[in-house]
């Protein structure tokens, strides 16, 4: 019944063009490894005020993928999606939609998320290769967000001072790392505050902690904040347990 609810929650909030939905994470055989989003409630609402327009950032509380749903007139402010965005392209909506439109949040797990080993983030650990890839795709999405912020579709006026240049980027910062293992702190690139200034609290602490991190434990923590270890996995089925138990209580 997932269309019917993603209508009738489009009905029930007629100024909404995007809707979202919690996911269930799973692996191969569609054992459940936590809910999507994790750590945050789903977003919802006008959140464009919030969002900065020095760069792309993806809001908490925004599921990937078969969570997004959108109004055609606000697929059309943002499609065609850029050729070479061959992966990732979920995060290019997940960026532009909440600056065009109120958000209306459906909380009924409505999909899965499959976690399967070969998962563009989703993964046990990280390695050059897989961050170089993610650097290029979050290049694309910039170029992409740019181009939207000087189409009329962004409501921005003719004056508005376009940047001009990418600034460094949380995954160009993190391919750099574990490309250039021995780098000294002082060589290395920092992540531009326009990345920061949105995100919630523990990915700003967990940024700005970074940088004095030992490779390491760099390369460590960075699998637990964006890819899908043990760790997280556990820490997830944790939270679904006190979440319902939560619910049950408020009934």
């Amino acid at each position: 019944d997932k269309v019917q609810r993603i209508v009738s929650g489009f009905a029930a909030t007629p100024d909404a063009g995007f809707a979202v939905n919690r996911m269930l994470r799973v692996d191969r055989t569609r054992k459940y490894l936590g809910d999507v989003p994790l750590l945050s409630p789903l977003a919802s609402g006008w959140i464009r005020p919030f969002l900065s327009l020095s760069a792309p950032h993806v809001a908490s509380g925004l599921p990937p993928c078969s969570g997004l749903s959108l109004r055609r007139s606000v697929a059309d402010a943002i499609f065609p999606l850029p050729r070479r965005l061959t992966a990732y392209a979920d995060t290019l909506i997940q960026v532009l939609a909440p600056l065009i439109t109120p958000i209306v949040a459906v909380e009924t797990p409505l999909s899965e998320y499959r976690v399967h080993g070969s998962n563009i983030a989703a993964v046990h650990e990280f390695d050059e290769s897989r961050l170089r890839n993610l650097a290029v795709y979050e290049r694309e999405i910039w170029y992409a967000w740019r181009r939207f912020l000087a189409s009329p579709f962004s409501g921005l006026p003719l004056s508005f001072p376009l940047p001009r240049k990418m600034p460094t980027s949380p995954m160009s910062y993190a391919h750099s790392r574990f490309r250039l293992r021995s780098t000294s702190r002082a060589d290395r690139q920092e992540i531009s505050s326009e990345y920061l200034r949105t995100w919630p609290r523990s990915f700003r602490l967990y940024w700005r902690a970074s940088f004095l991190m030992p490779d390491w434990l760099f390369r460590r923590s960075f699998a637990f904040m964006y890819g899908q270890t043990r760790a997280k996995i556990l820490l997830g089925k944790v939270l679904r347990f006190y979440r319902k138990g939560f619910r049950l209580c408020e009934e």
